[in-house]
């Protein structure tokens, strides 16, 4: 018998990609062993004003 415990952390990892895959934002910040993730979070930052700026206008 599989370890419950495992298989749930597995559905869940599914479910969250299966849910943030949609908005690349996300799926770029979510993205597991990946290096300068502080330069991720200011690129993904920068690009929420940028459609914030797109969307005002």
């Amino acid at each position: 018998m599989h370890d419950p415990t495992q298989r749930l952390g597995f559905f869940n990892l599914e479910t969250q990609y299966l849910i943030i895959g949609h908005n690349h934002l996300y799926r770029r910040a979510f993205i597991p062993d990946q290096p300068n993730r502080g330069s991720n979070r200011g690129a993904i930052i920068d690009e929420r004003e940028e459609t914030g700026r797109k969307k005002s206008k």
